[in-house]
């Protein structure tokens, strides 16, 4: 939570909050459907899917204000 809360700088927390979210929802997605349907995925897919998922968020919002720089930023630190 140290992590999270700590602002270095307006893009690193928008991108940490980004990175937080994706995470959250993608663990309670394979939780569910561990639950549910059986099958569970490997770390390395889960991990994939995180990447991709913020990856679309970013590109997704690359007209506003605070996504411009975002995706550069996703990258440097990959």
């Amino acid at each position: 939570m140290n992590w999270i809360s700590d602002t270095a700088s307006p893009p690193a927390t928008l991108l940490k909050r980004l990175v937080f979210q994706a995470t959250i929802y993608l663990i309670w997605r394979e939780r569910n459907s561990r639950l549910h349907a059986g099958p569970s995925l490997l770390p390395s897919l889960l991990f994939r899917q995180i990447d991709r998922c913020i990856k679309d968020a970013i590109l997704a919002r690359l007209n506003r204000k605070g996504f411009r720089n975002l995706l550069s930023l996703w990258f440097a630190n990959e």
